[in-house]
Protein backbone atom coordinates (compact mmCIF):
# COMPACT_ATOMS: atom_id res chain seq x y z
CA UNK A 1 0.00 0.00 0.00
CA UNK A 2 3.02 2.54 0.73
CA UNK A 3 4.79 1.75 -2.65
CA UNK A 4 1.76 1.54 -4.91
CA UNK A 5 -1.63 3.13 -3.55
CA UNK A 6 -0.28 6.00 -1.48
CA UNK A 7 2.13 7.64 -3.57
CA UNK A 8 0.62 9.95 -6.50
CA UNK A 9 2.09 7.95 -9.57
CA UNK A 10 1.44 4.74 -7.62
CA UNK A 11 4.84 3.49 -7.89
CA UNK A 12 7.57 4.83 -5.58
CA UNK A 13 10.52 5.55 -8.27
CA UNK A 14 11.13 8.83 -10.07
CA UNK A 15 10.49 9.20 -13.93
CA UNK A 16 14.48 7.37 -14.47
CA UNK A 17 14.01 5.13 -12.50
CA UNK A 18 16.17 6.05 -9.46
CA UNK A 19 14.55 6.17 -5.96
CA UNK A 20 13.82 9.57 -4.59
CA UNK A 21 14.10 10.61 -0.68
CA UNK A 22 10.51 10.58 -0.28
CA UNK A 23 10.15 7.14 -0.51
CA UNK A 24 12.91 5.80 1.01
CA UNK A 25 11.08 5.17 4.28
CA UNK A 26 8.34 3.13 2.22
CA UNK A 27 10.73 0.56 1.21
CA UNK A 28 12.09 0.53 4.66
CA UNK A 29 9.24 -0.39 5.63
CA UNK A 30 8.16 -2.66 2.49
CA UNK A 31 11.96 -4.81 2.81
CA UNK A 32 10.86 -5.11 6.47
CA UNK A 33 7.34 -6.74 5.39
CA UNK A 34 8.89 -8.72 2.88
CA UNK A 35 11.63 -10.33 4.96
CA UNK A 36 8.99 -11.52 7.39
CA UNK A 37 6.51 -12.42 4.34
CA UNK A 38 9.73 -14.62 3.33
CA UNK A 39 9.90 -16.27 6.98
CA UNK A 40 6.65 -17.25 6.72
CA UNK A 41 6.46 -18.69 2.97
CA UNK A 42 9.45 -20.38 3.96
CA UNK A 43 8.09 -22.13 7.34
CA UNK A 44 4.41 -23.17 5.42
CA UNK A 45 6.28 -24.56 2.41
CA UNK A 46 8.48 -26.63 4.28
CA UNK A 47 6.10 -27.91 6.60
CA UNK A 48 3.81 -29.30 3.62
CA UNK A 49 6.68 -30.91 1.61
CA UNK A 50 8.22 -32.39 5.08
CA UNK A 51 11.67 -31.46 4.57
CA UNK A 52 14.42 -32.40 6.79
CA UNK A 53 15.10 -30.06 9.91
CA UNK A 54 12.71 -28.15 8.59
CA UNK A 55 11.84 -26.61 12.61
CA UNK A 56 15.73 -25.26 12.52
CA UNK A 57 15.76 -23.81 9.47
CA UNK A 58 12.68 -22.32 9.71
CA UNK A 59 14.12 -20.31 12.80
CA UNK A 60 17.24 -18.97 11.06
CA UNK A 61 15.47 -17.88 8.31
CA UNK A 62 12.87 -15.85 11.13
CA UNK A 63 16.48 -14.75 12.65
CA UNK A 64 17.45 -13.47 9.19
CA UNK A 65 14.00 -11.69 8.89
CA UNK A 66 14.27 -10.29 12.65
CA UNK A 67 17.69 -8.74 12.20
CA UNK A 68 17.24 -7.15 9.16
CA UNK A 69 14.10 -5.72 10.92
CA UNK A 70 16.37 -4.98 13.80
CA UNK A 71 18.87 -3.27 11.45
CA UNK A 72 16.58 -1.02 9.35
CA UNK A 73 14.80 0.64 12.48
CA UNK A 74 18.27 1.75 14.07
CA UNK A 75 19.13 2.81 10.41
CA UNK A 76 15.63 4.49 9.72
CA UNK A 77 16.09 7.16 6.88
CA UNK A 78 13.28 9.60 9.17
CA UNK A 79 15.64 11.18 12.26
CA UNK A 80 16.18 9.68 15.28
CA UNK A 81 15.11 12.72 17.95
CA UNK A 82 11.55 13.71 17.03
CA UNK A 83 8.46 12.04 18.69
CA UNK A 84 8.60 9.54 15.54
CA UNK A 85 11.96 8.54 16.10
CA UNK A 86 11.36 7.66 20.19
CA UNK A 87 8.83 5.37 19.01
CA UNK A 88 11.00 3.41 17.02
CA UNK A 89 13.81 3.59 19.56
CA UNK A 90 11.34 1.68 22.06
CA UNK A 91 10.24 -0.59 19.04
CA UNK A 92 14.45 -1.85 18.83
CA UNK A 93 14.47 -3.62 22.21
CA UNK A 94 11.11 -5.61 21.68
CA UNK A 95 12.54 -6.54 18.21
CA UNK A 96 16.52 -7.76 20.00
CA UNK A 97 14.13 -9.73 22.68
CA UNK A 98 12.19 -11.47 19.76
CA UNK A 99 15.64 -12.09 17.97
CA UNK A 100 17.82 -13.08 21.56
CA UNK A 101 14.32 -16.06 22.06
CA UNK A 102 14.95 -16.82 18.53
CA UNK A 103 18.54 -17.85 18.77
CA UNK A 104 17.85 -19.40 22.02
CA UNK A 105 15.10 -21.60 20.51
CA UNK A 106 17.82 -23.83 18.83
CA UNK A 107 19.64 -25.10 21.51
CA UNK A 108 16.66 -25.07 23.37
CA UNK A 109 14.06 -26.27 21.44
CA UNK A 110 11.55 -27.45 24.15
CA UNK A 111 11.93 -24.66 26.75
CA UNK A 112 8.39 -23.05 27.98
CA UNK A 113 9.96 -19.70 28.57
CA UNK A 114 11.86 -19.31 25.31
CA UNK A 115 8.26 -20.18 23.31
CA UNK A 116 6.99 -17.83 25.75
CA UNK A 117 9.21 -15.04 25.71
CA UNK A 118 9.20 -14.86 21.85
CA UNK A 119 5.23 -14.98 21.62
CA UNK A 120 4.87 -12.36 23.97
CA UNK A 121 7.42 -10.20 22.38
CA UNK A 122 6.10 -10.71 18.57
CA UNK A 123 2.41 -9.64 20.75
CA UNK A 124 4.17 -6.27 21.98
CA UNK A 125 5.32 -5.82 18.33
CA UNK A 126 2.13 -5.69 16.82
CA UNK A 127 0.61 -3.57 19.55
CA UNK A 128 3.35 -0.93 19.63
CA UNK A 129 2.60 -0.69 15.66
CA UNK A 130 -0.37 -0.36 16.08
CA UNK A 131 -0.29 2.21 18.51
CA UNK A 132 2.31 4.35 16.73
CA UNK A 133 0.00 4.69 13.45
CA UNK A 134 -2.86 5.95 15.70
CA UNK A 135 -0.39 8.39 17.85
CA UNK A 136 1.61 9.52 15.41
CA UNK A 137 -1.22 10.81 12.45
CA UNK A 138 -4.05 11.27 14.45
CA UNK A 139 -3.91 14.97 14.99
CA UNK A 140 -6.82 15.00 17.80
CA UNK A 141 -4.04 12.67 19.79
CA UNK A 142 -0.52 14.79 19.07
CA UNK A 143 1.16 15.79 22.22
CA UNK A 144 0.17 19.22 23.64
CA UNK A 145 2.71 21.99 22.12
CA UNK A 146 3.25 19.68 18.70
CA UNK A 147 1.32 19.46 15.75
CA UNK A 148 1.22 17.12 11.99
CA UNK A 149 3.78 19.20 9.61
CA UNK A 150 3.89 17.85 6.00
CA UNK A 151 7.13 17.09 5.17
CA UNK A 152 8.39 15.24 1.98
CA UNK A 153 5.06 14.18 0.98
CA UNK A 154 4.40 12.55 4.34
CA UNK A 155 3.11 14.06 7.88
CA UNK A 156 5.67 14.51 10.96
CA UNK A 157 5.35 15.22 14.02
CA UNK A 158 6.68 18.70 15.20
CA UNK A 159 7.09 20.28 18.51
CA UNK A 160 6.99 23.95 18.74
CA UNK A 161 9.32 24.15 21.71
CA UNK A 162 12.08 22.03 23.39
CA UNK A 163 10.02 21.61 26.57
CA UNK A 164 6.91 20.50 24.33
CA UNK A 165 9.32 17.69 22.32
CA UNK A 166 10.42 16.81 25.79
CA UNK A 167 6.97 16.18 27.25
CA UNK A 168 5.84 14.28 24.03
CA UNK A 169 8.91 11.54 24.44
CA UNK A 170 8.24 11.26 28.14
CA UNK A 171 4.66 10.71 27.03
CA UNK A 172 5.45 8.25 24.46
CA UNK A 173 7.96 6.57 27.52
CA UNK A 174 4.77 6.19 29.93
CA UNK A 175 2.99 4.29 26.87
CA UNK A 176 5.69 2.15 26.34
CA UNK A 177 5.96 1.47 30.01
CA UNK A 178 1.65 0.69 29.85
CA UNK A 179 1.40 -1.62 27.30
CA UNK A 180 4.12 -3.53 28.23
CA UNK A 181 2.52 -3.86 32.25
CA UNK A 182 -0.67 -4.67 30.06
CA UNK A 183 1.20 -7.47 27.86
CA UNK A 184 2.94 -8.83 30.52
CA UNK A 185 -0.80 -9.33 32.34
CA UNK A 186 -2.29 -10.40 29.46
CA UNK A 187 -0.51 -13.50 28.66
CA UNK A 188 -0.02 -14.25 32.54
CA UNK A 189 -3.68 -14.13 32.49
CA UNK A 190 -4.08 -16.23 29.35
CA UNK A 191 -1.54 -19.05 30.83
CA UNK A 192 -3.45 -19.14 33.81
CA UNK A 193 -6.84 -19.66 31.56
CA UNK A 194 -5.41 -22.41 29.18
CA UNK A 195 -3.70 -23.68 32.24
CA UNK A 196 -7.25 -24.88 33.74
CA UNK A 197 -8.44 -25.74 30.51
CA UNK A 198 -5.67 -28.16 29.54
CA UNK A 199 -4.48 -29.99 32.11
CA UNK A 200 -0.83 -31.34 31.92
CA UNK A 201 -0.94 -35.13 33.01
CA UNK A 202 1.66 -36.05 35.59
CA UNK A 203 4.39 -38.64 34.10
CA UNK A 204 5.48 -40.86 36.72
CA UNK A 205 8.85 -43.14 36.72
CA UNK A 206 9.92 -45.62 38.71
CA UNK A 207 13.32 -44.64 40.78
CA UNK A 208 14.17 -48.46 40.67
CA UNK A 209 13.20 -49.25 37.86
CA UNK A 210 16.95 -50.53 37.04
CA UNK A 211 17.82 -52.29 39.76
CA UNK A 212 14.34 -54.38 39.61
CA UNK A 213 14.96 -55.13 35.75
CA UNK A 214 18.43 -56.40 37.41
CA UNK A 215 17.12 -58.49 40.04
CA UNK A 216 14.58 -59.83 37.84
CA UNK A 217 17.42 -60.58 35.11
CA UNK A 218 19.43 -62.28 37.75
CA UNK A 219 16.43 -64.76 39.41
CA UNK A 220 15.54 -65.94 36.02
CA UNK A 221 19.65 -66.76 35.65
CA UNK A 222 19.19 -68.83 38.67
CA UNK A 223 15.85 -70.50 37.88
CA UNK A 224 17.60 -71.14 34.50
CA UNK A 225 21.09 -73.08 36.53
CA UNK A 226 18.61 -74.74 39.10
CA UNK A 227 16.42 -75.96 35.79
CA UNK A 228 19.85 -77.70 34.28
CA UNK A 229 21.22 -79.27 37.26
CA UNK A 230 18.07 -81.17 38.09
CA UNK A 231 18.18 -82.54 34.57
CA UNK A 232 21.46 -83.56 34.76
CA UNK A 233 20.83 -85.43 38.40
Amino acid sequence: MELFVSPRKHHPLDDEGSIPSVHLHNLEHASIALALLLFASVTIHMDRVGAPMRDAVSQLVAAVALTQELLLFHLHSSDHVGVEGQFHWLLQPVIAVTLAATLLWLPCPRSFAVSLVRSASIVFQGVWFIVMGVMLWTPDLVSKGCFLNLEAGRAVVRCRTDAALARAKSLVNLQFSWYLTGIVLFVVLLYLQLNKVYHEEPRYFSLLKGSHDDSDSHDDHEDGKNDLEAAKA
